[in-house]
């Protein structure tokens, strides 16, 4: 049976088939997928990798200023108006975006102003490779040029730590925690399997965890080191027992130059009995 292709399934797959045998015979092993796609699906995106193969060897470097067309439209951030800012964002975003490039944020804390002065003064001047592929985007984020570290951390100590511990899930990997020289209330030196075998032990004892409230009071950022505090209250429930915690916590991250992130490497829940 044909497909909006024109073709058979079995041509397409024989089709796929050489396309994979090109690539890797041009570029290299082929690509992988995980499972078995619809041979069509596999098809399109064969072609739009060796499109996008193909151009790039020929393919030049570029400012973004000149990928989108080089425009003289656009306000310096100086001339505009704390009320006139929303408009003129949307309109700067809508062009970027109409030439296959995309900017967002992580961090709360980035105004309107601040992203579209980012824009003109910082981001029209990074080079690219000129490439383009019919649907295809570039996309950037804010925060990698200027990382909001208050913000990163705090996130990271609610979802990525205390999360995960004050829960019954069984704690297996987290890549918010350094690997080595851990540190749990009194527990000293841990590395990160041992860590994780002491929260999940500290599990086992309950039937079910109830992370009833988890507030944030301050982050303190010294140096190479950031401390994230606040009160948490949670429910231990087993056959026997009913228990409500409230207490303060803390978690201590450490910012690592070799590797240009921040790990936690201390997690301080007084009350708990790990």
């Amino acid at each position: 049976m044909d497909n909006a292709y024109g073709k058979s399934q079995e041509a397409i797959e024989e089709e796929n088939q050489f396309l994979k045998m090109k690539m890797m015979l041009e570029h290299g092993p082929s690509i992988q997928f995980g499972g078995s796609p619809p041979p069509a699906l596999e098809n399109a995106f064969l072609k739009h990798i060796m499109e996008f193969e193909n151009q790039l060897k020929t393919a030049k470097s570029i400012s973004i200023f000149e990928k989108i067309g080089s425009p003289n439209h656009f306000k310096p951030v100086s001339e505009i108006q704390t009320g006139e800012i929303e408009p003129e964002l949307e309109r700067l975003m809508t062009h970027l975006y109409d030439h296959g490039i995309s900017v967002g944020c992580c961090s709360p804390n980035v105004s309107d102003m601040e992203m579209y002065r980012f824009i003109m003064e910082e981001l029209f001047e990074n080079m690219i490779t000129d490439v383009s592929i019919p649907g295809q985007r570039t996309h950037f984020i804010y925060d990698d040029f200027h990382p909001d570290h208050e913000y990163d951390n705090t996130r990271s100590a609610v979802d990525d730590c205390l999360g995960l511990i004050l829960s019954k899930d069984e704690l297996s990997f987290s890549p918010a925690f350094q690997d080595h020289d851990l540190r749990l209330n009194d527990h000293k030196g841990l590395s990160r399997e041992e860590f994780f075998s002491k929260i999940n032990q500290f599990k086992s004892w309950f039937d079910d965890i109830y992370l009833l409230d988890l507030v944030v009071e301050g982050c303190v950022i010294e140096g190479k080191s950031c401390t994230v505090t606040g009160k948490y209250e949670v429910q231990l429930v087993s056959a026997t027992d009913n228990i409500s915690i409230a207490n303060h916590w803390r978690v201590v991250s450490r910012f690592i130059d070799e590797c240009g992130y921040w790990y936690i490497n201390e997690v301080q829940l007084p009350g708990l009995n790990f």
